[in-house]
């Protein structure tokens, strides 16, 4: 089962709407119906970011319960929490461009792992 059809399965299971999982993850109803509808296999980390927020999870949680922990990509979205646990750690004038420094790195490693996948 790939990652959209996961996404769909859990979010029935607990008979969440489409409205109130985007509301929660700050996606629009649309993406939200497109990325169950798509089949999305492979999700950015963004969108795993906003899913997990959608479905009142961490991303952890996220990753391992929808088979994600199996892929290539598990290493990339391990080392994207330990980036966010530092982050809390930065002073909050630096913070945002830690993360996003660090967001180009992951998403740079992650694609690589696709590449090779």
């Amino acid at each position: 089962m790939h990652f959209g059809q996961w996404v769909k399965v859990y979010r029935e299971s607990r008979k969440w709407t489409q409205t109130e999982c985007a509301a929660r993850s700050t996606m629009s109803v649309q993406q939200w119906s497109n990325m169950e509808a798509a089949g999305i296999a492979n999700p950015s980390i963004s969108a795993l970011k906003k899913v997990a927020g959608g479905f009142e999870m961490s991303l952890s949680d996220l990753i391992t319960a929808s088979g994600l922990s199996d892929s290539p990509r598990k290493h990339s979205l391990t080392l994207l929490e330990h980036v966010e646990r530092q982050a809390d750690k930065v002073d909050a004038s630096v913070r945002d461009q830690f993360i996003s420094t660090a967001m180009g790195a992951i998403t740079g490693i992650a694609s690589s792992f696709a590449a090779a996948a």
